[in-house]
Protein backbone atom coordinates (compact mmCIF):
# COMPACT_ATOMS: atom_id res chain seq x y z
CA UNK A 1 0.00 0.00 0.00
CA UNK A 2 2.82 2.42 0.89
CA UNK A 3 4.82 1.85 -2.30
CA UNK A 4 1.83 1.92 -4.63
CA UNK A 5 0.27 4.98 -2.97
CA UNK A 6 3.55 6.85 -3.35
CA UNK A 7 3.86 5.90 -7.03
CA UNK A 8 0.28 6.94 -7.77
CA UNK A 9 0.69 10.21 -5.89
CA UNK A 10 3.84 11.18 -7.82
CA UNK A 11 2.74 9.91 -11.25
CA UNK A 12 0.79 11.83 -13.87
CA UNK A 13 -2.00 10.34 -15.96
CA UNK A 14 0.45 10.02 -18.85
CA UNK A 15 3.15 8.20 -16.85
CA UNK A 16 1.18 6.16 -14.32
CA UNK A 17 0.79 3.06 -16.48
CA UNK A 18 4.48 3.08 -17.40
CA UNK A 19 5.53 3.51 -13.77
CA UNK A 20 3.39 0.59 -12.63
CA UNK A 21 4.79 -1.56 -15.43
CA UNK A 22 8.34 -0.82 -14.26
CA UNK A 23 7.19 -1.44 -10.69
CA UNK A 24 5.92 -4.92 -11.65
CA UNK A 25 9.18 -5.83 -13.40
CA UNK A 26 11.22 -4.65 -10.40
CA UNK A 27 8.90 -6.44 -7.97
CA UNK A 28 8.95 -9.79 -9.79
CA UNK A 29 12.67 -9.40 -10.51
CA UNK A 30 13.32 -8.80 -6.83
CA UNK A 31 11.28 -11.85 -5.86
CA UNK A 32 13.25 -13.95 -8.33
CA UNK A 33 16.64 -12.59 -7.27
CA UNK A 34 15.71 -13.07 -3.63
CA UNK A 35 15.50 -16.83 -4.16
CA UNK A 36 19.18 -16.89 -5.14
CA UNK A 37 20.18 -15.43 -1.76
CA UNK A 38 19.67 -18.94 -0.35
CA UNK A 39 23.11 -19.73 -1.75
CA UNK A 40 24.93 -17.09 0.33
CA UNK A 41 24.86 -18.90 3.66
CA UNK A 42 23.85 -22.25 5.21
CA UNK A 43 20.07 -22.62 5.36
CA UNK A 44 20.24 -24.04 8.90
CA UNK A 45 22.05 -20.99 10.26
CA UNK A 46 20.96 -17.51 11.32
CA UNK A 47 22.83 -15.50 8.67
CA UNK A 48 20.02 -15.49 6.10
CA UNK A 49 17.55 -14.14 8.67
CA UNK A 50 19.99 -11.32 9.47
CA UNK A 51 20.40 -10.63 5.74
CA UNK A 52 16.61 -10.37 5.30
CA UNK A 53 16.41 -7.98 8.24
CA UNK A 54 19.18 -5.80 6.80
CA UNK A 55 17.51 -5.68 3.37
CA UNK A 56 14.19 -4.61 4.90
CA UNK A 57 15.94 -1.91 6.92
CA UNK A 58 17.75 -0.59 3.84
CA UNK A 59 14.45 -0.54 1.91
CA UNK A 60 13.00 1.90 4.46
CA UNK A 61 15.85 4.41 4.05
CA UNK A 62 14.50 6.16 0.88
CA UNK A 63 11.15 6.74 2.63
CA UNK A 64 12.85 8.13 5.74
CA UNK A 65 15.02 10.48 3.64
CA UNK A 66 12.13 11.74 1.52
CA UNK A 67 11.11 15.33 2.18
CA UNK A 68 7.82 15.08 0.31
CA UNK A 69 4.48 14.71 2.09
CA UNK A 70 2.88 11.29 2.43
CA UNK A 71 0.01 10.56 0.02
CA UNK A 72 -3.47 11.18 1.37
CA UNK A 73 -5.90 8.29 1.75
CA UNK A 74 -9.61 8.40 1.14
CA UNK A 75 -12.24 5.91 2.22
CA UNK A 76 -14.53 4.65 -0.53
CA UNK A 77 -17.89 2.98 -0.30
CA UNK A 78 -17.89 -0.81 -0.45
CA UNK A 79 -19.07 -2.92 -3.36
CA UNK A 80 -20.39 -6.30 -2.24
CA UNK A 81 -19.10 -9.48 -3.84
CA UNK A 82 -22.59 -10.48 -4.99
CA UNK A 83 -23.03 -7.25 -6.94
CA UNK A 84 -19.45 -7.43 -8.22
CA UNK A 85 -20.04 -11.00 -9.42
CA UNK A 86 -23.18 -9.87 -11.23
CA UNK A 87 -21.16 -7.19 -13.02
CA UNK A 88 -18.15 -9.40 -13.86
CA UNK A 89 -18.41 -13.13 -13.04
CA UNK A 90 -15.12 -13.99 -14.74
CA UNK A 91 -13.36 -11.15 -12.93
CA UNK A 92 -14.36 -12.57 -9.53
CA UNK A 93 -13.88 -16.27 -10.29
CA UNK A 94 -10.69 -15.61 -12.25
CA UNK A 95 -9.25 -13.54 -9.41
CA UNK A 96 -10.14 -16.21 -6.84
CA UNK A 97 -8.63 -18.93 -9.02
CA UNK A 98 -5.53 -16.86 -9.71
CA UNK A 99 -5.08 -16.29 -5.99
CA UNK A 100 -5.40 -20.02 -5.39
CA UNK A 101 -2.91 -20.82 -8.18
CA UNK A 102 -0.40 -18.16 -7.13
CA UNK A 103 -0.65 -19.27 -3.51
CA UNK A 104 0.30 -22.79 -4.60
CA UNK A 105 2.87 -21.68 -7.18
CA UNK A 106 4.82 -19.39 -4.84
CA UNK A 107 3.94 -20.77 -1.42
CA UNK A 108 4.54 -24.45 -2.15
CA UNK A 109 7.29 -24.31 -4.77
CA UNK A 110 10.09 -24.71 -2.23
CA UNK A 111 8.14 -27.51 -0.52
CA UNK A 112 7.91 -29.34 -3.85
CA UNK A 113 11.64 -28.88 -4.40
CA UNK A 114 12.44 -30.24 -0.96
CA UNK A 115 10.17 -33.27 -1.40
CA UNK A 116 11.64 -33.89 -4.86
CA UNK A 117 15.12 -34.13 -3.35
CA UNK A 118 16.51 -30.82 -4.63
CA UNK A 119 19.38 -29.07 -2.90
CA UNK A 120 19.00 -25.52 -1.58
CA UNK A 121 20.81 -24.22 -4.68
CA UNK A 122 18.48 -26.13 -7.00
CA UNK A 123 15.40 -24.90 -5.13
CA UNK A 124 16.61 -21.31 -5.45
CA UNK A 125 17.07 -21.75 -9.22
CA UNK A 126 13.67 -23.45 -9.50
CA UNK A 127 11.92 -20.56 -7.77
CA UNK A 128 14.00 -17.95 -9.59
CA UNK A 129 13.06 -19.45 -12.96
CA UNK A 130 9.39 -19.12 -12.03
CA UNK A 131 9.66 -15.38 -11.41
CA UNK A 132 11.90 -14.87 -14.43
CA UNK A 133 9.13 -16.34 -16.60
CA UNK A 134 6.71 -13.83 -15.08
CA UNK A 135 9.04 -10.94 -15.91
CA UNK A 136 9.57 -12.06 -19.52
CA UNK A 137 5.95 -12.85 -20.42
CA UNK A 138 4.16 -10.04 -18.56
CA UNK A 139 4.54 -7.52 -21.41
CA UNK A 140 3.69 -9.78 -24.42
CA UNK A 141 0.62 -11.18 -22.65
CA UNK A 142 -0.50 -7.65 -21.84
CA UNK A 143 -0.07 -6.63 -25.47
CA UNK A 144 -2.22 -9.56 -26.61
CA UNK A 145 -4.97 -8.59 -24.18
CA UNK A 146 -5.03 -5.09 -25.70
CA UNK A 147 -5.61 -6.43 -29.22
CA UNK A 148 -8.09 -9.26 -28.63
CA UNK A 149 -11.06 -10.10 -26.45
CA UNK A 150 -9.55 -10.16 -22.96
CA UNK A 151 -11.55 -13.27 -22.07
CA UNK A 152 -9.95 -15.11 -24.98
CA UNK A 153 -6.49 -14.15 -23.77
CA UNK A 154 -7.36 -15.25 -20.22
CA UNK A 155 -8.58 -18.59 -21.61
CA UNK A 156 -5.48 -19.21 -23.70
CA UNK A 157 -3.04 -18.13 -20.99
CA UNK A 158 -4.65 -20.20 -18.23
CA UNK A 159 -4.80 -23.31 -20.45
CA UNK A 160 -1.13 -22.70 -21.31
CA UNK A 161 -0.40 -22.67 -17.58
CA UNK A 162 -2.30 -25.96 -17.16
CA UNK A 163 -0.29 -27.54 -19.99
CA UNK A 164 2.96 -26.27 -18.46
CA UNK A 165 1.96 -27.88 -15.15
CA UNK A 166 1.31 -31.20 -16.94
CA UNK A 167 4.69 -30.82 -18.64
CA UNK A 168 6.28 -30.34 -15.22
CA UNK A 169 4.82 -33.69 -14.14
CA UNK A 170 6.24 -35.38 -17.23
CA UNK A 171 9.82 -34.17 -16.70
CA UNK A 172 9.90 -34.23 -12.88
CA UNK A 173 12.65 -36.60 -11.82
CA UNK A 174 13.74 -37.01 -15.45
CA UNK A 175 15.25 -33.71 -16.61
CA UNK A 176 16.28 -30.85 -14.33
CA UNK A 177 16.63 -28.47 -17.27
CA UNK A 178 13.19 -29.44 -18.57
CA UNK A 179 11.70 -28.89 -15.11
CA UNK A 180 13.19 -25.40 -14.92
CA UNK A 181 11.87 -24.57 -18.40
CA UNK A 182 8.35 -25.73 -17.54
CA UNK A 183 8.27 -23.86 -14.21
CA UNK A 184 9.42 -20.72 -16.06
CA UNK A 185 6.58 -21.17 -18.56
CA UNK A 186 4.15 -21.86 -15.72
CA UNK A 187 5.25 -18.74 -13.85
CA UNK A 188 5.16 -16.69 -17.04
CA UNK A 189 1.58 -17.71 -17.82
CA UNK A 190 0.17 -17.82 -14.28
CA UNK A 191 1.60 -14.68 -12.67
CA UNK A 192 0.20 -12.21 -15.30
CA UNK A 193 -3.32 -13.65 -14.93
CA UNK A 194 -4.12 -11.38 -11.98
CA UNK A 195 -3.61 -8.26 -14.09
CA UNK A 196 -5.81 -9.74 -16.82
CA UNK A 197 -8.64 -10.58 -14.41
CA UNK A 198 -8.51 -7.17 -12.72
CA UNK A 199 -8.52 -5.40 -16.10
CA UNK A 200 -11.42 -7.53 -17.36
CA UNK A 201 -13.47 -6.80 -14.23
CA UNK A 202 -12.82 -3.07 -14.48
CA UNK A 203 -13.84 -3.05 -18.14
CA UNK A 204 -17.41 -3.61 -16.87
CA UNK A 205 -17.37 -1.06 -14.05
CA UNK A 206 -18.06 2.64 -13.81
CA UNK A 207 -15.07 4.75 -12.71
CA UNK A 208 -16.80 5.52 -9.40
CA UNK A 209 -16.97 1.79 -8.61
CA UNK A 210 -13.36 0.90 -9.36
CA UNK A 211 -11.68 1.57 -6.01
CA UNK A 212 -14.35 -0.31 -4.05
CA UNK A 213 -14.37 -3.15 -6.56
CA UNK A 214 -10.59 -3.38 -6.48
CA UNK A 215 -10.65 -3.70 -2.69
CA UNK A 216 -13.13 -6.58 -2.99
CA UNK A 217 -11.03 -8.26 -5.68
CA UNK A 218 -7.89 -7.97 -3.54
CA UNK A 219 -9.85 -9.62 -0.70
CA UNK A 220 -10.94 -12.42 -3.05
CA UNK A 221 -7.35 -12.81 -4.19
CA UNK A 222 -6.18 -13.07 -0.60
CA UNK A 223 -8.75 -15.72 0.24
CA UNK A 224 -7.64 -17.80 -2.73
CA UNK A 225 -3.96 -17.33 -1.88
CA UNK A 226 -4.65 -18.53 1.68
CA UNK A 227 -6.52 -21.64 0.53
CA UNK A 228 -3.95 -22.53 -2.13
CA UNK A 229 -1.13 -23.90 0.08
CA UNK A 230 -3.63 -25.78 2.27
CA UNK A 231 -5.15 -27.46 -0.78
CA UNK A 232 -1.82 -28.27 -2.40
CA UNK A 233 -0.41 -29.54 0.89
CA UNK A 234 -3.26 -32.04 1.23
CA UNK A 235 -2.86 -33.22 -2.38
CA UNK A 236 0.92 -33.52 -2.06
CA UNK A 237 0.51 -35.56 1.11
CA UNK A 238 -1.79 -37.92 -0.77
CA UNK A 239 -0.03 -38.34 -4.12
CA UNK A 240 3.54 -37.10 -3.52
CA UNK A 241 5.53 -34.08 -4.79
CA UNK A 242 3.83 -34.04 -8.19
CA UNK A 243 0.61 -33.12 -6.40
CA UNK A 244 2.05 -29.59 -6.66
CA UNK A 245 1.72 -29.65 -10.44
CA UNK A 246 -1.56 -31.61 -10.43
CA UNK A 247 -3.13 -28.94 -8.23
CA UNK A 248 -1.91 -26.12 -10.50
CA UNK A 249 -3.12 -27.93 -13.62
CA UNK A 250 -6.58 -28.45 -12.10
CA UNK A 251 -6.98 -24.84 -10.90
CA UNK A 252 -5.93 -23.34 -14.23
CA UNK A 253 -8.11 -25.81 -16.10
CA UNK A 254 -11.17 -24.76 -14.09
CA UNK A 255 -10.45 -21.06 -14.75
CA UNK A 256 -10.16 -21.80 -18.47
CA UNK A 257 -13.41 -23.76 -18.60
CA UNK A 258 -15.27 -20.99 -16.73
CA UNK A 259 -13.80 -18.41 -19.12
CA UNK A 260 -15.11 -20.42 -22.07
CA UNK A 261 -18.53 -20.52 -20.43
CA UNK A 262 -18.55 -16.75 -19.94
CA UNK A 263 -17.52 -16.20 -23.57
CA UNK A 264 -20.59 -18.17 -24.62
CA UNK A 265 -22.87 -16.42 -22.11
CA UNK A 266 -22.06 -12.78 -22.89
CA UNK A 267 -20.88 -10.98 -26.06
CA UNK A 268 -17.36 -9.62 -26.16
CA UNK A 269 -16.72 -6.04 -25.11
CA UNK A 270 -15.84 -3.85 -28.12
CA UNK A 271 -12.09 -3.44 -28.44
CA UNK A 272 -12.52 0.34 -28.39
CA UNK A 273 -13.66 -0.01 -24.77
CA UNK A 274 -10.49 -1.92 -23.87
CA UNK A 275 -7.57 0.41 -23.19
CA UNK A 276 -3.98 -0.78 -22.61
CA UNK A 277 -3.60 -3.18 -19.68
CA UNK A 278 -1.77 -1.92 -16.59
CA UNK A 279 0.37 -4.77 -15.16
CA UNK A 280 0.15 -5.36 -11.40
CA UNK A 281 1.39 -8.18 -9.21
CA UNK A 282 -0.78 -10.59 -7.24
CA UNK A 283 0.47 -8.83 -4.09
CA UNK A 284 -0.90 -5.50 -5.29
CA UNK A 285 -3.05 -3.37 -3.01
CA UNK A 286 -6.39 -1.82 -4.01
CA UNK A 287 -4.43 1.37 -4.72
CA UNK A 288 -2.74 -0.21 -7.73
CA UNK A 289 -5.65 -2.45 -8.67
CA UNK A 290 -7.91 0.60 -9.08
CA UNK A 291 -5.52 2.21 -11.58
CA UNK A 292 -7.18 0.63 -14.58
CA UNK A 293 -6.83 1.29 -18.30
CA UNK A 294 -10.36 2.70 -18.42
CA UNK A 295 -9.72 5.08 -15.52
CA UNK A 296 -6.43 6.21 -17.06
CA UNK A 297 -8.07 6.76 -20.44
CA UNK A 298 -10.91 8.79 -18.91
CA UNK A 299 -8.46 10.91 -16.94
CA UNK A 300 -6.30 11.53 -20.01
CA UNK A 301 -9.37 12.45 -22.08
CA UNK A 302 -10.37 14.94 -19.41
CA UNK A 303 -6.88 16.48 -19.44
CA UNK A 304 -6.94 16.77 -23.23
CA UNK A 305 -10.35 18.42 -23.09
CA UNK A 306 -9.03 21.02 -20.61
CA UNK A 307 -6.01 21.71 -22.79
CA UNK A 308 -8.19 22.19 -25.89
CA UNK A 309 -10.35 24.71 -24.03
CA UNK A 310 -7.26 26.69 -23.14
Amino acid sequence: VVAESWLNDRATNQTRGQLLSVYVVISLGGMGAGQLLLNLAPIDGYELFILASVLLSVAVVPILLSAGPAPSFTTSAGLGLRKLYALSPLGVIGTMGTGLANGVLVGMGAVFGNQAGMSAAQISLFMGAMFLGGVLLQWPIGRLSDRFDRRLVITLVTFLAALAAVGGIAVSGVSETGLFLFIALLGGSSLPLYSLCIAHANDHLEPSQMVAASASLVLVMGIGASLGPLTAGAIMSAVGPNGYFWCLAAVHGVIGVFALYRMAARPALPLDDQAPLVPITSQASPVAASVTPRALRDAMDADLAKMSRR
